[in-house]
């Protein structure tokens, strides 16, 4: 087994056919449009079209930015997310943890099977065909994979949503409006509609800009499948226990039976028509 270093962007075809790259078929939805930027041959960038010249592997370490006094935001929940504002445009850096029992003991890494098969390059990659769906999610700009032996560790980077909260800031500090419910069930079911299904449905990760428009991110093991009531109504039952879980955690959280009721109401409604 062995990696291919090259030394400018090339393209990765549907069919990949390097060693270490197990051959696989790509369905139309997840049609590869990213590009591959060799660092050395354990660390590869993985770029869009619209992946900005300048992006080097320094943007996916946030001491560049601090060191820069380019950080503008950090958002604490299982790990810390970092903003930071390059040229005007600001942008997230996430980088990839585990959760549960086995993150106390692998943090972040992951057993590598291949390139396409990373949760780097697919996370990368859906959203590509999201945005492509005019779904509203943060922009894709990049990714990265570098791998340690049988292990690699990785960091995704999309454009921020400007003057957003997610849902759990709001409801910390106030009720959200009847249309602003009306909006997030009509934004899930449309998800749903066209096959989306976000492995990781909750209250953090559904965001709300200044007029009140919603926006999903996050779509670690998210994907594209056939539409179906099972894994659809798995994703709001997510959700659900998402709201009383945090109702739980943060005692005068702004939501009750009737907020979700409506909620339920709208997004079925959606999702039938």
């Amino acid at each position: 087994m062995f990696w291919v270093r090259v030394k400018k962007k090339t393209s990765l075809p549907a069919t990949v056919t390097a060693d270490d790259r197990p051959t696989e078929k790509l369905s139309a939805h997840t049609a590869p449009k990213l590009s591959t930027q060799w660092i050395d041959d354990s660390c590869v960038i993985f770029c869009l079209p619209t992946t900005p010249e300048a992006l080097t592997e320094r943007w996916f370490d946030p001491a560049y930015w601090e060191a820069q006094h380019k950080t503008v935001d950090r958002r604490i929940g299982r790990s810390t997310t970092y903003f930071f504002k390059e040229n005007d445009v600001t942008h997230v850096l996430r980088h990839y943890w585990r959760g549960g029992l086995i993150g106390k003991f692998i943090r972040d890494r992951y057993l590598f099977t291949g390139i396409t098969q990373s949760r780097v390059y697919r996370e990368l990659e859906l959203l590509s065909k999201l945005d492509e769906m005019h779904l509203p999610v943060g922009k894709p700009i990049a990714a990265i994979l570098k791998r340690h032996g049988l292990f690699y560790r990785g960091s995704v980077i999309t454009r921020a949503i400007e003057s957003s909260s997610n849902l759990l800031e709001i409801l910390r500090q106030r009720e959200l409006t009847n249309s602003e419910i009306v909006a997030v069930a009509k934004m899930l079911a449309n998800f749903h509609r066209k096959g989306v299904d976000h492995a990781d449905l909750n209250i953090s990760n559904i965001l709300l800009d200044a007029d009140g428009r919603p926006y999903l991110v996050d779509f670690d093991r998210g994907r594209i499948r056939q539409s179906n009531p099972v894994w659809q109504q798995a994703n709001i039952r997510r959700l659900e226990r998402s709201f009383a879980k945090q109702k739980r955690l943060h005692q005068g959280l702004a939501w009750t039976v009737d907020d979700w009721d409506l909620l339920m109401t709208t997004y079925l409604f959606e999702l039938a028509a």
